[in-house]
């Protein structure tokens, strides 16, 4: 939706948040100045989170969460202590997850994340279908940097 017509629809009751994943941070940053107070601006894009809070975004609707969801919580935590280092060390080690989860049509690459995490089978019913061979090696090494430590507190 244009920022006109979010602007708009932000002061009728029903309606509280929006998630903006336009992936245009201009778009973006004109929502929340649009409609600071009247409804919550969710970023709709990992990648984005952390610059779509710094323009007035209140929070995530996260495919990568289910994946890192410490490294979310943890850059969400540190953005809200207004500690930046951390934030944006957390959202470099987070964006290459956030990025492989849509080599492929979602949700696919996310169960696979999750079983190579151990969580779950890499089971599907039709129309999903498993990832590509060449995708789960992409997918691989984006958690492997996740499995790294991070010395962040």
């Amino acid at each position: 939706m244009l920022p006109e017509t979010v602007e708009r629809l932000a002061p009728l009751p029903r309606i509280a948040s929006i998630k903006e994943a336009s992936g245009n941070l201009d778009q973006i940053s004109d929502v929340c100045a649009r409609v600071h107070g009247k409804m919550t601006v969710l970023s709709g894009d990992d990648s984005l989170t952390l610059p779509v809070l710094a323009v007035g975004g209140a929070g995530v609707v996260s495919v990568a969460g289910h994946v890192c969801p410490d490294l979310l919580k943890g850059m969400l935590s540190a953005f809200s202590r207004a500690d930046m280092e951390s934030a944006r060390l957390l959202h470099h080690t987070m964006v290459p997850i956030a990025k492989a989860m849509f080599l492929e049509t979602n949700p696919s690459p996310v169960k696979f994340a999750l079983h190579e995490l151990g969580k779950i089978a890499n089971e599907f019913r039709l129309p999903m279908v498993p990832v590509k061979a060449e995708t789960e090696g992409k997918i691989r090494a984006a958690i492997a940097v996740y499995m790294e430590p991070l010395n962040v507190a």
